[in-house]
């Protein structure tokens, strides 16, 4: 499915996957907007996004990170197609 949605949503789907079958593939698709803080803060800006108020309004990549890690899914691709992606880490590899 396709949305547009703030960050507490956003979670909120993510947790929504925690009962789902060990063989599942997840698969996150990002477009939109990134802001990139410094080397360690790097952000994924949801809908309500306010540079003021990142943290309530945007989604920390490791916060991201270990929330999908705590997933029970086989597998998880994240595509992230938004400024600043090519900045970003691995969270680890399978």
């Amino acid at each position: 499915e396709s949305y547009n949605l703030n960050k507490e949503d956003f979670l909120n789907c993510l947790d929504s996957m925690k009962n789902e079958s060990k063989k599942t593939l997840l698969l996150v698709y990002f477009t939109g907007y990134a802001y990139f803080k410094d080397e360690f803060n790097f952000y994924l800006c949801m809908t309500d996004f306010e540079e003021e108020k990142e943290e309530s309004s945007a989604i920390h990549f490791n916060e991201l990170s270990e929330k999908i890690n705590k997933l029970n899914c086989l597998h998880c691709l994240i595509i992230l197609d938004c400024f600043f992606s090519g900045d970003v880490h691995p969270i680890r590899s399978y």
